[in-house]
């Protein structure tokens, strides 16, 4: 859902025709196709999150009392999408947003003063 953003906003001029080609050999689709954006796709995209959710129904982070690798993977494909684009894939009453905002908060704050919307989770 996000690749028309990277193209545009990420990929420099020379890049983006083989950005564009790859991607669509890659999915067999038309660009326009691939990152189509409704509520049923986002639906779906965070359907496939519950069981991060349920493990955060039990702990502050996916990896337990502190985060480790697991939340750190997850939290740079978030970060990657709010860096990358307005698209807003966690809902604001998710056990996900949350963890994103914690998550946002680690050292310091790092991770939330890049020049990012603060409060706004991918």
């Amino acid at each position: 859902m996000v690749l028309s953003n990277i193209h545009d906003s990420v990929i420099v001029d020379a890049g983006r025709s083989y950005f564009h080609s790859s991607r669509e050999n890659r999915f067999s689709k038309a660009q326009e196709e691939i990152t189509e954006v409704s509520e049923s796709r986002i639906a779906t995209f965070r359907a496939v999150l519950q069981l991060a959710r349920l493990t955060l129904g039990e702990t502050p982070y996916l990896a337990g009392p502190e985060p480790l690798y697991t939340d750190y993977i997850l939290f740079g494909s978030f970060k990657w999408v709010n860096l990358c684009c307005s698209l807003v894939l966690l809902a604001e009453d998710d056990p996900l947003y949350d963890w994103y905002e914690r998550m946002l908060g680690l050292f310091g704050g790092f991770a939330a003063s890049d020049g990012a919307a603060e409060g706004q989770a991918a």
